[in-house]
């Protein structure tokens, strides 16, 4: 058996322990949660396998907050009936900088559980986010860029400067250097484009300039022909008279 520990850091606007939200404690369904890993934790790379995870956590005890994790997937002969194994994450401690510290223990021999231990710092971590965060203002999917920390041996997440806290800054600071590499490619590249446009209008408004004169001096010749056909008439008329 090995062990692991693992922060995770909740997302908060307060400076406060995490807390189980109340809609999950008053509702057993919301207290179980569930994604789809079939493209990415599959423990035996079936062809279109179905497997998912779920999370349960324990709303009845507000200091105990275990999660048991199943993992379950399709049996190749019967689609029906699932392969299952479970691993209890063991609510340890939390602290006021939004990280709250579990264990667990899995087979690494077993191939179900290590597919567990495979999705705990990205699928596990997004599902056991929902139960104390709301996404006030991101959408659900923006939760899932930053990493779980995971390690063998156990950290003190109330010491300043700990561990955890500097990996999820670090990593904060990866997608704050990501962002502002993609803000300045869309940036530069909606610059090329509108130089583009510019250029075309440029020379669509010149195409259109031209037209307009061709036309202006067709239509001034054609006036200037007809202000010669009326004299011609007249100067006609008052020579036979």
């Amino acid at each position: 058996m090995e062990t692991r520990y693992c922060v995770f850091w909740i997302p908060s606007t307060g400076h406060k322990e995490p807390a189980i939200l109340p809609k999950v404690k008053s509702n057993k369904r919301l207290a179980r949660r569930t994604v789809d890993i079939s493209d990415g934790y599959s423990a035996k790379n079936i062809p279109g396998q179905k497997v998912w995870l779920r999370t349960r956590i324990d709303v009845q005890n507000e200091l105990k907050r275990d999660i048991r994790v199943t993992y379950l997937s399709e049996k190749k002969q019967n689609p029906r009936k699932f392969d299952k194994k479970d691993i209890v994450l063991e609510y340890i401690d939390a602290c006021r900088n939004g990280m709250l510290l579990y264990k667990y223990r899995f087979n690494n021999s077993c191939p179900l559980e290590l597919a567990i231990d495979k999705a705990m710092p990205f699928a596990v971590y997004h599902l056991i986010k929902g139960y104390f965060h709301e996404h006030e203002y991101h959408s659900e999917e923006k939760d899932s860029l930053l990493e779980a920390y995971i390690q063998p041996t156990r950290i003190n997440i109330k010491k300043c400067d700990n561990e955890a806290l500097i990996f999820y800054l670090k990593g904060f600071e990866e997608q704050f250097a990501f962002y502002n590499k993609t803000l300045r490619n869309n940036l530069y590249q909606t610059n090329e484009d509108c130089a583009k446009l510019k250029s075309k209008l440029d020379i669509d408004e010149n195409n259109e300039a031209k037209e307009k004169s061709k036309l202006q001096r067709e239509e001034d010749l054609a006036n200037l022909y007809n202000i010669v056909q009326d004299k011609r008439k007249k100067y006609t008329t008052n020579a036979l008279k």
